[in-house]
């Protein structure tokens, strides 16, 4: 089929479009099109033709067309082609269709674009109007009357018939302008305050041109003889510079004398109907810098003040006092409050616009619930809520009482206006106003709600299984954290696009049937442009909080990674290898609007996620913690690389890469065979053909997002940082409450809920809560110590009243080395029991196995067991036999009476010198010898050690029966370990109870003022002095059986060889205390046996080779040993 078009010359029509539209074989199937040129592309003329424009002819002297001066007369050709013509062929069947559903389907032209033909304040203002409508629009400035143009039908159609002339792809031209400047400085100025711009696959804002010097325009007419269109063509040689379709309003005094159809006052300006009807017509809507600056200004300033205000109130805080500062976070939700539900969900619920009061009402019921929910909502326990869940029940509360409130003002005020497919004056008798499909607005609904908060907790998995997996595999890790952020973006693009045409395009596309309500193409963007913003979120506060926990320089892979991946992704990289390599399940997945509202949403929308993490910051410097924050210099450097990398990505993205327009080229079938507004056409559609390198028509004009719109989605997107780094790393160690973070095996309900335990049991927990020992068995042992120590008190751990609610809890164990007090009178065996379980350090903490050889769960010993059953029962597979007297006389029963035993004499046992266990020498055994006899009068001699609570004796006897052969006596093993223990928790707390004095003529000294450090014949303890700032996060100790080396900060505080050998552990026991008013590293190592097991204690002199000595003749303990064995 020929495309035709009124006003063009057959010549010059081939001379300058440079493409073909083929007939299709049948009307069902598609046209195959060849490529055009872009319509943005400058045509401008070359200097040589610029002398010729003094001499040229005006078409305004031409009394005819120029067709008809070549004889072809193609405006009569073309009527009468039209009024011939069957319904198939008028259903414009060569190029495509407007809508899925082309029958019985009109759409007015005013709907799809309004072409505004004058100047001056008249033409600005029905612009003004019509991007306030949401419509699309073209402003020529011009004063000069049309050429070629039927002038006589023009003024048989009023400005009330504006909305008369229908679609017709047979006449349907798009080769918009393009956007190169002028010289006149009203259109300038109109460019600049509307923000016209355009991008790959976008143009933003209307079409605003200035016929220039030696340009002239003409009407294009329908049959009627409507104004439907505009050509502007080039005064010297008729070529045709760009043309479009709409209704035309001529503005302005200029026109107001010669046509009866123009709108030259400002009162006709106000009552010209420039609304649009049929909301699919309308373009797609974007956001603009200026709002996301406002927004994420906002969100900072409120964010700086919240964490400020708990950074000063929040330590001290004690349970009989309101936290009032937690309020400063709800008030600042009220802009929130203002736009979530009475801007966004309620035009998706029901298509309403609310006035300010109810708005006003929405901001206040926000900051109210969530107060009430942040402040005065205890536990039982008297323990307040975590923040995220506080969070999660107000946003819940809110939409609740907004949805009811919605109810009682749609019964009771409101009355809604239902948008009709087509002008109720066109059809006839006006179509009856249509009931809203309320299934479909609650899905909707629904699904927006799960496109923004769903993601935000599934990118919290996605952020636990990273910290999880970057233990095993950096790399892995950095690969799965890209991929799955990437997924999830692509996942909410795609079924915004897929929903969207299920439950709102193909009802409104349908002529009859229930309609939907309110323009539901405006807040498309948001979904997309939020989750673009937590996935951002969570790629940096992901990467933070291991750098926080770790420190390290790790992470400049991680950014790359992103950095190339965005890039792919925003340059149409990747949608173009897709269609290359796998070419059908591009045309499977075939992209549509949300994948384009996705590209516009990472130019703005990304740096919502640095506006927390700035806000701590700037909290930590104004409230004076700088020293104590929670940022290192790793993590410091890891913001401002994101931030730079930010940066160049949209730098490169904007200025200087060209996008990839391959993916085009390879679907331009598939996207030819979908309608001209279907949500997923992304090519330009015409009469002529198919254009894929110039914008659609959904996506020409967009118009722009307003302040509370924007702030709608920004707010929860800056907050996401916030609440996602108080749920990996504890609200109590971002705000300066606990000291350190929490540890990666915690769980996702316990992480969740760091402020969130109850008190009976957060003495069981809270050590794992505040990250100072490891979540693991270890843990449960210290909680068994709890647990006992309840039992027999009767009464919580450190007494009935002593921790009243979680913050207090966190303040008496992370900010304090005590222990829970064990009443006095407890025996010797429970005492060892709790002492062993309840040890700060994991490390001195026994295991299960060594708990239950513990002399609390052990048999007892008596003193007068004969040897020779010892001697009987110790071989392999035997028992010890145990034989025992009663101290009090004794009832037996036999038979049916109660018989008094003869009560026992007393015997002397310490009198019986041969039953009295005495040590023997220090020999090892040779290979063959029986020493159990010797193993079990040190055994016998190590239990009353212990008894006597003579940990280091016990010990030492043990450890010499293990020479002489108690490997194979059951038991002996399992005793020694029992003893270490409690050996290790004597140490500790002997050490803890009283600090170290650099007194030499004790056990130890101070080194130059570096360290001071003391002994004792088993351990030596070191307090290294350290910078005020220091953090233990910072630290690094390494302890190896020569050597030691303590660095942190990029610096080294102590290094050098040990004066002699030590037992290094796995784990190296050390924390930061006070000493002598400063803030030092207490390290406690255990020294090593001597050769060939002997029992002699080697007091130290000097902690490290080449440090200044002390004289060990004068330790006390050292002279009390010599006495002893003199």
């Amino acid at each position: 089929m020929e495309a035709q078009c009124l006003g063009r010359s057959e010549s010059a029509r081939s001379a300058r479009l440079c493409f073909t539209a083929v007939a299709p074989d049948s009307p069902e199937s598609p046209q195959i099109f060849l490529r055009r040129p872009s319509p943005w592309s400058d045509q401008g003329r070359s200097p040589e033709n610029e002398s010729s424009f003094r001499n040229m002819r005006s078409w305004a002297e031409l009394q005819i067309r120029p067709e008809e001066v070549e004889g072809k007369a193609l405006g009569k050709a073309s009527g009468k082609a039209f009024e011939e013509a069957s319904e198939e062929e008028k259903a414009c069947d060569s190029c495509g269709r407007l809508l899925t559903s082309g029958k019985n389907v009109t759409v007015s032209l005013a709907d799809l674009n309004l072409i505004i033909v004058g100047s001056g304040p008249v033409a600005a203002e029905i612009l003004h109007r019509r991007r306030l409508a949401g419509g699309r629009a073209c402003l020529l400035w011009t004063e000069q009357m049309p050429v070629l143009s039927n002038m006589a039908t023009l003024n048989l159609h009023p400005l009330s018939e504006l909305r008369r002339a229908v679609f017709s792809l047979r006449d349907f031209c798009w080769q918009p302008p393009s956007m190169t400047r002028t010289n006149v400085r009203e259109v300038e100025e109109l460019k600049a305050a509307y923000r016209c711009w355009s991008s790959a696959v976008c143009r933003q804002g209307p079409d605003i041109v200035a016929l220039e010097d030696g340009q002239v325009y003409s009407i294009t007419q329908d049959v009627q003889g409507r104004a439907c269109g505009i050509e502007v063509l080039d005064g010297l040689d008729g070529t045709q510079l760009w043309s479009m379709c709409g209704a035309v309003v001529f503005a302005g005094e200029a026109f107001g004398e010669q046509l009866k159809a123009a709108c030259d006052t400002m009162h006709l300006a106000h009552e010209l109907d420039l609304s649009v009807h049929f909301e699919d017509a309308k373009p797609l809507t974007t956001m603009s810098a200026r709002t996301c600056f406002w927004s994420c200004l906002y969100s900072f300033v409120h964010l700086t003040i919240y964490c400020w205000f708990m950074r000063i109130f929040e330590t001290p805080n004690t349970p009989d006092q309101l936290p009032w500062w937690r309020g400063t976070f709800t008030v600042g939700l009220f802009p929130y409050g203002f736009a979530a539900y009475y801007v966004y969900w309620a035009n998706c619920l029901a298509g309403t616009k609310f006035p300010l009061g109810m708005r006003l009402f929405g901001g206040l019921s926000a900051c109210i619930l969530f107060s009430f929910f942040f402040i005065w909502s205890r536990q039982a326990s008297g323990d307040y809520r975590p923040l995220f869940s506080a969070f999660f029940v107000g946003a819940v509360a809110y939409t609740f009482v907004s949805v009811v409130f919605h109810a009682v003002w749609y019964t009771c005020c409101a009355r809604f206006q239902i948008s009709s497919k087509e002008d109720p004056d066109n059809s006839e008798g006006g179509e009856a106003a249509k009931s809203a499909h309320k299934l479909n607005h609650v899905l909707w609904t629904c699904a927006h709600i799960l496109f923004t908060f769903g993601s935000w907790i599934l990118l919290y998995f996605v952020s636990m299984l990273f910290m999880n997996l970057e233990s095993y595999s950096k790399s892995w890790a950095a690969v799965f954290l890209t991929v799955a952020t990437n997924l999830t973006e692509k996942f909410v693009s795609s079924m915004t696009t897929w929903l969207y045409t299920g439950l709102v395009y193909n009802v409104r596309s349908r002529p009859d049937g229930k309609g939907i309500l309110g323009d539901q193409r405006k807040h498309l963007m948001l979904p997309v442009a939020l989750t673009h913003s937590f996935c951002e979120s969570a790629r940096l506060v992901s990467l933070l909080s291991v750098t926080m926990c770790t420190g390290g320089w790790w992470w400049p892979f991680n950014i790359a990674l992103n950095l190339s991946a965005n890039l792919l992704e925003r340059s149409y990289g990747t949608l173009s290898l897709l269609a290359y390599f796998f070419p059908f399940l591009a045309r499977w997945w075939l992209p549509g609007i949300g994948m384009v509202l996705h590209q516009e949403a990472k130019l703005w929308s990304g740096y919502a996620q640095y506006v927390s993490v700035l806000a701590f910051l700037t909290a930590d410097i104004i409230s004076g913690h700088w020293a104590s924050s929670v940022f290192n210099i790793e993590s410091i450097c890891l913001m401002i690389t994101c931030v730079l990398a930010e940066l160049v990505e949209d730098f490169v993205i904007s200025f200087r890469m060209q996008p990839n327009s391959y993916w085009r080229q390879a679907l331009l079938e598939v996207y030819a065979a979908h309608p001209i507004l279907h949500p997923r056409q992304l090519l330009c559609i015409d009469k002529v053909g198919v254009a894929w390198a110039s914008p659609p028509l959904s996506l020409h004009g967009t118009g722009i997002l307003d302040l509370w719109e924007v702030a709608a989605f920004m707010l929860p997107a800056t907050y996401f940082s916030l609440v996602l780094m108080t749920l990996l790393l504890g609200a109590g160690y971002m705000h300066g409450v606990c000291p350190n973070p929490l540890p990666a095996e915690m769980t996702t309900y316990s992480s969740a809920n760091t402020w969130f335990i109850r008190v009976s049991s957060g003495c069981s927990m809270i050590l794992v809560v505040l990250g100072t020992t490891g979540f693991g068995r270890k843990a449960d042992i210290w909680s068994f110590g709890c647990t006992v120590l309840e039992a027999m008190t009767a009464e919580p751990p450190w007494g009935k009243g002593a921790i009243d609610g979680a913050p207090a809890a966190m303040r008496k164990i992370g900010y304090s080395t005590d222990t829970p007090p064990i009443p006095e009178g407890t025996s010797s065996g429970l005492l060892a029991l709790l002492q062993s379980c309840l040890q700060r350090s994991a490390d001195l903490r026994p295991t299960a196995t060594e708990l239950l050889s513990c002399e609390y769960f052990m048999p007892p010993v008596k003193d007068d067991l004969s040897k020779e059953s010892q001697l009987r029962s110790c071989g392999k597979g035997g028992h010890a036999v145990f034989c025992g007297r009663f101290d009090t006389p004794q009832t037996v029963t036999i038979g049916r009476q109660e018989v008094q035993a003869a009560e026992a004499q007393d015997v002397d046992m310490e009198a019986d010198d041969d039953d009295e266990p005495f040590e023997t020498e220090d020999d090892a055994a040779e290979p063959g010898e029986d020493r159990r006899e010797d193993v079990l009068q040190c055994r016998a001699l190590a239990e009353r050690a212990l008894r006597n609570g003579d940990a280091a004796e016990g010990v030492r006897l043990l450890e010499k029966a293990m020479r002489l052969g108690g490997s194979n006596c059951p038991g002996v093993e399992e005793l020694l370990r029992a003893a270490r223990v409690q050996l290790g928790s004597t140490v500790a707390t002997a050490q803890r109870a009283e600090p170290a004095k650099a007194d030499p003529q004790q056990n130890g000294g101070t080194v130059e003022g570096r360290y001071v450090w003391s002994q004792t014949k088993e351990a030596v303890e070191i307090n290294l002095f350290v910078p005020p700032d220091t953090k233990a996060k910072d630290i690094k100790v390494e302890v190896s059986d020569l050597r030691l080396r303590i660095s942190g900060a990029g610096q080294t505080f102590l290094e050098g060889d040990w004066e002699f050998k030590v037992s290094p552990e796995e784990d190296p026991d050390w924390e930061l205390v006070t000493c002598q008013e400063r803030r030092a590293l207490r390290l406690l190592v255990r020294k090593a046996t001597m050769p060939g097991g002997m029992s002699v204690a080697v007091w130290w002199s000097r902690i490290l080779k080449g440090e200044p000595s002390i004289d060990v003749q004068g330790i006390e303990a050292r002279q009390r040993d010599q006495d002893k064995s003199k």
